[in-house]
C-alpha cells in the first residue's frame, strides 16, 4: 500500500519500512514516535474540533485504548475493504 514519503533523519530505514504498516507521528527533533491508534489519537487530539480532541483525551487511556488499538487494527488490516466505503468518488 502507498504511504507519504518523509525525508530523513529522523526518518531511517527502519522507520520508513514500519510506516508501510501503520501511521506513524515523529515528532520534528525525532525524539517521540507514535504509531497506530496513538498516532491517530494525537492528530486528532492535535488538529481535530473539541469532539475530536475529547475522544482522543478519553481514548488515549485503557480501557478504552485497546479499543482504539483493536479498531485501528481491524481498519488497517482491511483498508481494501473499507476504502470501498470511506473514499467514494463523488
Amino acid at each position: 500500500m502507498p504511504y507519504q514519503e518523509a525525508p530523513g533523519p529522523p526518518v531511517d530505514d527502519a522507520l520508513r519500512a514500519a510506516a508501510a504498516k501503520a501511521l506513524h507521528v515523529v515528532r520534528e527533533d525525532g525524539s517521540q514516535i507514535w504509531r497506530g491508534s496513538r498516532a491517530v489519537l494525537l492528530v486528532n487530539s492535535e488538529v481535530g474540533g473539541l469532539p475530536w480532541r475529547l475522544l482522543a483525551a478519553l481514548f488515549w487511556h485503557p480501557p478504552l485504548k485497546w479499543l482504539a488499538d483493536l479498531g485501528y487494527a481491524i481498519l488497517a488490516n482491511n483498508r481494501s475493504f473499507f476504502a470501498r466505503f470511506l473514499y467514494r468518488s463523488k
